[in-house]
C-alpha cells in the first residue's frame, strides 16, 4: 500500500496519456514495448535481466533508463533494497549526461525506497529536493507538477505549512493546463490533505482527502480510491468521527474482499484501520481482535512502519484490558531494542512506559508518564496555534465575504434611494446607518489583511530552526545590497561558513543535537555581528553574512574572530561536552562582479579552499 508513490505515478501515467508519456531513448524504445507486453512479473524481469548486454556502454541515457525499469520491475517484486541499488546506478549514470527527465524521476523513485525503509524526513527527501531543482531546468512541466507535489511531502512541521502549500498552489497552477482534471485534482488533493494532516489541521485535512477520493472514484483508480479511504478512517478515528470511520473502514473491508489476495494489503488495512478505531472507541476487545486479524496478514504489506505501529497499538489495547504479559511483549516488539525517546513520538513513549511496568521499574513508568503528559500540553498548543495559522491562511475568504456585505449594503443603499418618498428623512437616517456598516466592514477587512500579511511576511524571511533570515530572503536582500554598492562604488564584504563534521554530529548524537549546535552557533553569531550586517541560514549546516561598506581586510578579521570564538564554544547533549568549529571563506566585491551570484560564487570557492586546508580557518578569495 504505497500511498504517496501510487498515487503520484498512476496519477501521472494517466496524465502522460494526454500529453505523451516521456519520450525513451530509440536505442531501448522497442524493447520496452516488447516488455510491455510480457504477461507476469517474473516473465517482465526475465526478459529485461536478458537485454542489458545489448545496450551500448556509452549509450549512457539508455543505460539510464534501464536501470531505472529495473528498479521498478524490482520494486513490483517487493525487493525494496535491490531496487534502491538500481535506482541509485540509474542516478549515477544519468548525472553524467544533461539533466533529462529520467534523471528527475530516478531522484524520486530513489527517495521513495530510502522512504519504505526510513520515514524520516532528512533522509528522503534531498533527492526530492535535487530532482525539483533538476526538474526546474526541464521545459516539462508535467514533469515539474509531479516533482512539486513529491516536494510538498517534505514539510512536516506546522511552522512549514506556507512553504508547502506555495509548492501546491504552484502545482495546481500546472495542472489546469491538462484536461484530465480528476487525475490532477486527485493528486493536489491529496498533497495538501497530507500537508494538513501534518500540521494537526485535521477537519481541512479530512475535507481534501474526500475530495481526492471522489476524484480517484471518478476515474476508477481503486488502489489510490482505498489508499484515500485508508487516510480518511485514520483522521476521522483521531476526531472521533465515527460514522465517518466506520464507513471507510467498511469500504475497504468491501474491496479486499473483491480483490485478489495475493496482490494487495487491503485487507491487513482493513483490519489494522478497524482494529485502531475500536481502540479510540474504548472498545478494547474487539481492538485487539481485530489488530491481531491484521498482524497475521503482515505478510502481505512492505509498509514496515503500520506493521511496527501495530504491535504498539496492541500494546496499548491489552494494557488497557490488563493483560499487561502481552502487553509487554508487543511493546518490546514496536521498539525492537530502543531504549530512548523519540522527539515528540508519543508511540515511543507509551511503549516504553508499558515495558518499565513489565519489568518493574516503576520510576521509569512515572518519568515517561510526566514525559507524555507535557507531550499532550504541547500537542494541545500547537493545535491551538495550528488553529490560529489556518485562520490567516483563509483571510482571502473572510475578505471576500466582507466585501459581498458591502456590496449588499451598497445594493440597499441603492434601492433606498429609488424608493424615497415623503418620510425622506428617515430614508436619510437608513442610508447614514448602511454607510456605516459599510465603511466599518471595509475597516475591518483592511484590518485582517493588513495583519495577516505582516504575520505571512514576517514567517516568509525566518528560517523555522534559528529564528534567523532564511535563504530566499537573504539572497533577495543581498542582491539589493550589492546593487546599492556598485552604484556607490562602495565596499561589500560577504562570509560564507559552515559547521565543520556536521554530518558525524548527527550521526552520533542524533537530528535533535545537530539542531542545538545550529541554534548556538547562530546565537553565539548574533552576539558578535552589527545590526547593519546581513545574518542568515544559506542551507542546512551553512551560513552566510553580508558586511556593507565593509573591505576585504576588515571582513577576514570579522571571520577570525567568528571562527576563534565558534571554537571556544561547547555545546551539551546526552552527558557529553560537543566542541564545535567552522570553516570560512571570506570574499569582497570586485570590478567586472555583475550580480550578487558571482561574488557568492567566489566566496563559496575561499570556503571549499578552507576545508581543503584542513577545516577550523578562514580563507579569502
Amino acid at each position: 500500500m504505497r500511498f504517496i508513490r501510487n498515487i503520484l505515478v498512476s496519477c501521472c501515467l494517466t496524465l502522460a496519456t494526454v500529453v505523451g508519456a516521456i519520450e525513451a531513448p530509440e536505442a531501448i524504445a522497442p524493447m520496452l514495448v516488447e516488455l510491455e507486453a510480457k504477461q507476469t512479473i517474473a516473465e517482465k524481469h526475465s526478459y529485461w535481466l536478458s537485454i542489458e548486454s545489448q545496450l551500448a556502454r556509452d549509450d549512457l541515457h539508455s543505460r539510464g533508463v534501464y536501470y531505472r525499469q529495473l528498479g521498478a520491475l524490482l520494486e513490483e517484486k517487493n525487493d525494496i533494497k535491490a531496487a534502491f541499488n538500481a535506482y541509485d546506478r540509474a542516478v549515477d549514470i544519468l548525472s553524467a549526461i544533461a539533466p533529462t527527465a529520467d534523471l528527475v524521476k530516478s531522484h524520486q523513485d530513489r527517495s521513495y525506497m530510502i522512504y519504505l525503509q526510513s520515514k524520516d524526513v532528512s533522509e528522503y527527501c534531498p533527492d526530492r529536493v535535487k530532482a525539483l531543482a533538476l526538474a526546474r531546468e526541464l521545459n516539462d512541466s508535467l514533469v515539474l507538477m509531479e516533482t512539486l507535489i513529491f516536494n510538498s511531502f517534505c514539510y512536516e512541521k506546522p511552522e512549514q505549512l506556507q512553504d508547502a502549500l506555495a509548492l501546491l498552489e504552484e502545482a495546481t497552477q500546472l495542472a489546469e493546463q491538462y484536461d484530465d482534471d480528476f487525475a490532477s485534482r486527485a493528486m493536489v488533493y491529496n498533497a495538501t490533505g497530507h500537508v494538513y494532516s501534518q500540521s494537526n489541521i485535521f477537519y481541512k485535512a479530512i475535507d481534501y482527502y474526500e475530495k481526492a477520493f471522489a476524484a480517484f472514484e471518478q476515474i476508477n483508480d481503486e488502489t489510490d480510491a482505498f489508499n484515500m479511504a485508508h487516510s480518511i478512517s485514520m483522521i476521522a478515528t483521531e476526531l472521533a468521527r465515527w460514522d465517518v470511520a466506520d464507513k471507510y473502514n467498511q469500504y475497504m473491508y468491501d474491496k479486499a474482499k473483491t480483490t485478489a489476495k495475493t496482490s494487495h494489503d487491503y485487507l491487513f488495512f482493513a483490519h489494522y484501520n478497524s482494529g485502531r478505531t475500536a481502540y479510540f472507541k474504548n472498545e478494547y476487545d474487539q481492538a485487539i481482535a481485530l489488530l491481531t486479524k491484521a498482524l497475521a496478514e503482515r505478510h502481505t504489506t512492505e509498509e514496515v512502519y503500520f506493521v511496527k505501529v501495530l504491535h504498539v497499538t496492541l500494546a496499548k489495547a491489552y494494557a488497557r484490558s490488563k493483560n499487561y504479559e502481552k502487553a509487554y511483549m508487543h511493546a518490546v516488539l514496536y521498539l525492537g531494542g530502543k531504549d530512548s525517546i523519540t522527539v515528540n513520538n508519543s508511540n515511543d513513549v507509551d511503549a516504553l512506559a508499558i515495558k518499565a511496568y513489565g519489568e518493574k521499574d516503576y520510576q521509569q513508568v512515572i518519568e515517561h508518564l510526566i514525559h507524555r503528559i507535557e507531550m499532550e500540553r504541547k500537542q494541545k498548543l500547537d493545535f491551538i496555534r495550528n488553529e490560529a495559522i489556518h485562520k490567516a491562511l483563509d483571510h482571502d475568504v473572510t475578505m471576500a465575504t466582507y466585501q459581498n456585505q458591502a456590496m449588499a449594503a451598497e445594493l440597499a443603499l441603492k434601492e433606498a434611494r429609488l424608493q424615497k418618498s415623503a418620510q425622506e428623512t428617515k430614508a436619510d437616517i437608513l442610508l447614514l446607518s448602511l454607510l456605516v456598516i459599510v465603511v466599518i466592514g471595509l475597516i475591518a477587512v483592511v484590518i485582517n489583511v493588513r495583519k495577516s500579511r505582516d504575520v505571512f511576511q514576517k514567517q516568509a524571511q525566518k528560517d523555522a530552526l534559528t529564528n534567523i533570515f532564511n535563504r530566499g530572503y537573504i539572497l533577495s536582500e543581498s542582491e539589493t545590497l550589492f546593487t546599492q554598492a556598485k552604484k556607490d562604488n562602495a565596499p561589500l564584504s560577504v562570509i560564507l561558513f559552515d559547521v565543520d563534521h556536521f554530518k558525524s554530529i548527527n550521526d552520533s548524537y542524533g537530528h535533535q543535537t545537530g539542531d542545538l549546535v545550529l541554534k548556538a552557533v547562530t546565537d553565539l553569531c548574533q552576539t558578535f555581528l552589527r545590526k547593519t550586517e546581513l545574518f542568515g541560514r544559506y542551507g542546512g549546516e551553512e551560513f552566510l553574512v553580508v558586511l556593507p561598506d565593509t573591505h576585504l581586510a576588515v571582513a577576514q578579521t570579522v571571520a577570525e574572530r567568528l571562527r576563534q570564538n565558534i571554537e571556544s564554544m561547547t555545546v551539551s547533549a546526552d552527558n557529553a561536552l560537543i566542541e564545535v568549529t567552522v570553516s570560512l571563506g571570506v570574499g569582497c566585491i570586485k570590478p567586472g562582479y555583475e550580480n550578487f551570484d558571482q561574488l557568492l560564487h567566489a566566496t563559496d570557492k575561499a570556503l571549499y579552499k578552507a576545508k581543503e586546508g584542513g577545516r577550523n580557518q578562514v580563507q579569502r578569495d
